[in-house]
Order: C-alpha cells, then sequence, then structure tokens
C-alpha cells in the first residue's frame, strides 16, 4: 500500500518542487535577528514582550510565487513565535467550538515524486512523523469564544530543540499556510537551500474560515527568512 499522506501534514502537494536559490545570510549573534526581505499589512496591534523582534503589520508564512518562510534555531535553545489571529467578520463564531485550543508540531516530512496509479501524471506523496529531541508549547493553549467578529488575538508558540536535534523539519501551528513551513535546527545557516525541503514549495491549504487572517508578528531566539523554490 502506498504510504499515505500524512494528516498530520494537512495537505498533498501537487507540483514538483525545484531547487532554488540558496537562503540569505543569517545572523544569530542577537536574539531574534532577522534577514532582510520581509512583507507588512495593516497593524495587528500589541505584541506579547517576550517576542524580542516584532514585525509592524506581520508577516505571512507563504509569499507569491513558491516563496516560503523559513524559521532557523540553534541546537540547544529554545526559539518563539508571535502569530496574532483576526476572526472573520463573515465567519458565525459559534460558542459550541469553545474553548478554541491552539497547538503547534514539528515533524519529520519524507516526500517522493511518483506516478499515479491511474497512470495521469505524477505527483508528491509524503510520510511523515513527530521530530525527535524537539519539544513545543502554546501560550495560551486555548481561548474561549464567542470573541467579537474582526477581534484579534496573539499566540505565543515556543519551540525547544535539544542539542542533538540539528536537521530540516516541517512547522505547523493552528490555522498556519502553507501547510509545510520550512523549520532548521543548524549552526550552518548558509547551508541551508530549498533542495532540503523537498515537496514543500507551491503548497496550498485549505485557509481556516473563522480567521480572517494569520500573521507573524514577532519571534525570539529565532531567525527568519523566505526560501524561494523557484
Amino acid at each position: 500500500m502506498r504510504r499515505e499522506s500524512a494528516a498530520i501534514v494537512l495537505v498533498v502537494l501537487l507540483v514538483a518542487a525545484a531547487a532554488g536559490t540558496a537562503l540569505a545570510d543569517l545572523d544569530f549573534g542577537s536574539a531574534g535577528k532577522v534577514s532582510a526581505n520581509l512583507s507588512t499589512s495593516e497593524s495587528t496591534g500589541a505584541v506579547p514582550s517576550n517576542c524580542t523582534t516584532t514585525f509592524s503589520g506581520g508577516l505571512p508564512t507563504q509569499e507569491a510565487g513558491n516563496q516560503s518562510r523559513l524559521f532557523v534555531i540553534l541546537p540547544g535553545s529554545t526559539g518563539l513565535i508571535c502569530v496574532t489571529y483576526t476572526l472573520n467578520d463573515s465567519t458565525p463564531l459559534s460558542p459550541s467550538v469553545s474553548p478554541l485550543r491552539l497547538t503547534s508540531s514539528i515533524y519529520v516530512v519524507n516526500a517522493t515524486y511518483e506516478n499515479n496509479s491511474n497512470g495521469e501524471g505524477s505527483e508528491y506523496f509524503y510520510s511523515s512523523h513527530l521530530a525527535p529531541g524537539l519539544t513545543e508549547s502554546t501560550d495560551p493553549p486555548s481561548v474561549d469564544l464567542p470573541l467579537a467578529s474582526g477581534d484579534s488575538f496573539t499566540v505565543v508558540y515556543s519551540v525547544t530543540a535539544s542539542k542533538n536535534a540539528t536537521g530540516f523539519y516541517s512547522l505547523s501551528f493552528t490555522g498556519s499556510c502553507p501547510s509545510l513551513i520550512p523549520f532548521a535546527v543548524t549552526t550552518d545557516s548558509q547551508a541551508v537551500t530549498p533542495s532540503d525541503y523537498t515537496g514543500f514549495f507551491a503548497s496550498g491549504c485549505v485557509k481556516a474560515s473563522i480567521f480572517a487572517q494569520v500573521l507573524v508578528t514577532g519571534i525570539a531566539q529565532m531567525n527568519t527568512s523566505l526560501l524561494d523554490g523557484k
């Protein structure tokens, strides 16, 4: 039986990823330093103070074309990602889903490009498992509903890597798009390229209708840049 496209990575990608340009220089000399090439949108309000680098307006995790945002931490460290959620004005918010639970996970993802069983073209097939040596936590772990449409709230996701947890992974958190967000634990950021993330690019996902926007509004002890899988 062919490996299932794991539910935990949410989608099967239908477009092959091609190797692209190398990751821009990342500097771990100061906590949360971020490279250039950042996107902004309208203001999303205050960000918790423990996210020491903030982005006015927020960063999407997927840009135009085959660009996806990469997050990098050092082995033996804990990185923080502040994510601000804005509720959709047009989606009724039912108290039956309260509390809204918020989670994050890091996965090892294996992607293979194979022929379809019906003989019509090829696509990526995935297998995945939770990444060893990495732990995640969420603050707050849930939000009580109903909130008013258009309201925003910010969640702090933390990832702790053991000293031996180097590697290339997929990050996911509540409401995240694309389904496969590049995440690395490394001391050699210059060596990270799109080819380390086969099948990650040009990915789509079904956005949660409850959210109008999901934006990264801050980080700490972590770096971020764009990978271009063109």
